[in-house]
């Protein structure tokens, strides 16, 4: 691989609420992440601590709701 090549590969750009990882922010997520607010964090529920800081509570909800309906996408990346 020599400086100047094109390399292709494809990422997935992932929305924040997707609990549940059917590629849509939905009430199914909703309901999932409601089902474990106020518990610790745990290796087992940490995919519902949203933003990471430790807690599942009415941030990581917030975080949630506002992307609700949004998708996943999967879009090519190129870098040279």
């Amino acid at each position: 691989r020599g400086l100047g090549d094109v390399y292709k590969r494809q990422d997935i750009n992932l929305t924040a609420g997707d609990v549940n990882s059917d590629d849509v922010v939905d009430s199914n997520d909703l309901t999932e992440l409601n089902n474990h607010i106020n518990e610790e964090v745990t290796a087992e529920n940490q995919k519902y601590d949203i933003n990471e800081d430790g807690l599942i509570d009415s941030n990581d909800r917030d975080l949630l709701q506002n992307n609700m309906n949004k998708t996943s996408t999967t879009e090519d990346w190129k870098s040279q």
